[in-house]
């Protein structure tokens, strides 16, 4: 959750409501992200991690972009906050070398060069074959906040 939603959830008369009727003695009144976590521990519902975080994305041309792959209209409520993994699978090309190719291994990428000279020319390229993995998705729980009457 970003700081902003988190400072507009604390003034939301309904939570501050709720908030209120499931107080834990050992609690303050104060909407503090330290108590409402310490509620929603009590209740073993995740608590939250407040994230403000920009992502580079590169278009053709090289061009870097920064986005916020987080929406303003929900919050995810996750286990941790590594929330899956990366895993690589085989390259062809190193199961397989092609003739007249260089192959060069990075972590997980492997790099390829092929020759050619009529014309001359030469072709770098880096490939890595990797999927994602999200173990923890029956745990989480994704709140709309755009509408207090439709899902999303």
């Amino acid at each position: 959750m970003t700081t902003d939603t988190f400072d507009l959830m604390c003034t939301a008369t309904g939570f501050t409501k709720y908030f209120a009727n499931t107080q834990l003695s050992s609690v303050t009144t104060a909407l503090t992200l330290e108590n409402i976590n310490q509620v929603l521990t009590a209740y073993r519902i995740p608590p939250i991690t407040l994230i403000d975080t920009y992502v580079g994305i590169e278009d053709k041309a090289g061009d870097i972009t920064q986005v916020n792959p987080w929406s303003a209209t929900h919050i995810l409520f996750v286990p941790d906050v590594t929330v899956g993994q990366m895993y690589n699978g085989p390259i062809a090309e190193q199961l397989e070398k092609p003739d007249g190719v260089l192959l060069s291994t990075r972590g997980n990428v492997s790099l390829s060069i092929r020759r050619e000279y009529n014309p001359v020319s030469v072709l770098t390229k880096g490939e890595c074959n990797a999927f994602p993995s999200w173990p923890t998705v029956d745990r989480c729980f994704n709140l709309y906040t755009a509408s207090a009457s439709t899902w999303a």
